[in-house]
């Protein structure tokens, strides 16, 4: 008997895990709608090993949920102007180490004598004598490297979802438009890209309703050009940011099952209990709603004018809103994220704070059909 069971145990052992196999095999695939908000520093974009390292170790914290199994369709949505910063890719050690923007841009500046001819001629060409002010070199910056940034924000994320079989929303990233890479004259627009598991481009999607510190270098894009698009998860509808705010932009999506809002959370997590400064002057979408100005806090606001609310009004059946999050020179960006799902007649809403020192996730799993 005892040289029977050790063969007893073994064949226990493979039965069930026969059976495991059998139950795991006949789980239907479940979809999940995954929001990276990445903790990303200076350091992250010198170069493009730098930033892919980065950027897959967030994605593979996200993955990491036991939840989440191998055949799952997955969408994941990145933070906005989660690619600008790949404008000061590849330049001296020392702008990444400097305490401020401004003192990233003079360290650039005097590194990068090629860019300063550059510059100078612009801003002759522009009869621009404060050429140094650091919008209008952060800009100029942008159009100069605008081929770099594309190759290593294309690259890195055509490569990450073919990976991971997963459809990914790239955040965005300030370009211009394709065709005009590495033109002087050329745009800028603050434009999310949405690749699909193949590793392809699917669709891009620019930001319309620009805040005050992107007016200052970048172009709004028009509203007709929003829409939504076919993906493997799903009908999917891009809103960079402030778009998320407009109910002009609800109605242009209003065919979209799936709704993204990648943000960047320009005054940081600190600014989420403090009053909201209200909507960007000039473009207030509902007059009934500025009443609401400097009473409630600003992460009320994003409740109740934003996502969480407008998607209620929508046939979509799900949203993610996440943050950037980190510190680039004196800029730490944060905010609250948020996942909407609807189950049934209600809504389901999920919040995640960004955390300066470590990535967050918002994940949840679809439970409406479509």
């Amino acid at each position: 008997m005892a040289r029977l069971y050790p063969r007893m145990r073994n064949t226990a052992a493979l039965a069930a895990l026969l059976i495991s196999a059998s139950a795991s095999a006949q789980r239907p695939a479940q979809k999940w709608l995954i929001g990276v908000q990445a903790r990303v520093a200076a350091q992250d974009y010198r170069d493009q090993e730098s930033f892919k390292k980065r950027m897959s170790e967030a994605l593979e914290g996200a993955l990491k949920d036991p939840r989440l199994k191998p055949g799952d369709p997955k969408l994941v949505v990145f933070p906005e102007h989660i690619g600008t910063w790949l404008a000061v890719a590849e330049e001296s050690g020392s702008v990444y180490e400097a305490a401020s923007k401004q003192g990233a841009i003079t360290r650039l500046i005097l590194g990068n004598p090629p860019f300063l001819f550059y510059l100078l001629r612009q801003a002759w060409k522009d009869r621009r004598w404060r050429f140094y002010e650091p919008h209008y070199v952060f800009g100029h910056l942008l159009r100069y490297k605008s081929p770099v940034v594309w190759k290593i924000y294309q690259e890195t994320f055509s490569r990450l979802a073919k990976a991971k079989g997963a459809t990914i929303v790239a955040g965005s990233v300030a370009l211009p438009a394709l065709s005009d890479l590495g033109s002087a004259a050329s745009a800028l627009r603050n434009v999310s890209y949405i690749f699909g598991p193949d590793g392809r481009v699917l669709h891009q999607s620019g930001k319309v309703y620009l805040v005050p510190s992107e007016q200052k270098f970048l172009s709004p894009a028009p509203a007709e050009e929003l829409g939504a698009v076919r993906t493997p998860f799903g009908k999917v509808g891009d809103m960079v940011c402030a778009d998320g705010w407009y109910p002009e932009v609800y109605e242009r999506l209003g065919d979209s099952q799936i709704l993204v809002q990648p943000s960047f959370g320009e005054y940081g997590l600190a600014a989420f209990d403090k009053p909201w400064r209200g909507y960007i002057e000039g473009t207030e979408p509902e007059s009934e709603d500025n009443p609401g100005q400097h009473v409630i806090t600003e992460k009320e606001a994003w409740r109740k004018y934003s996502l969480a609310t407008r998607i209620r009004r929508t046939k979509a059946v799900a949203g993610m809103n996440p943050f950037l999050s980190g510190k680039l020179w004196d800029m730490q960006p944060g905010g609250w994220g948020m996942a909407v799902i609807r189950n049934g007649r209600s809504w389901l809403v999920y919040e995640t704070p960004t955390d300066p020192a470590k990535d967050t996730f918002l994940i949840v799993r679809l439970v409406s059909d479509y």
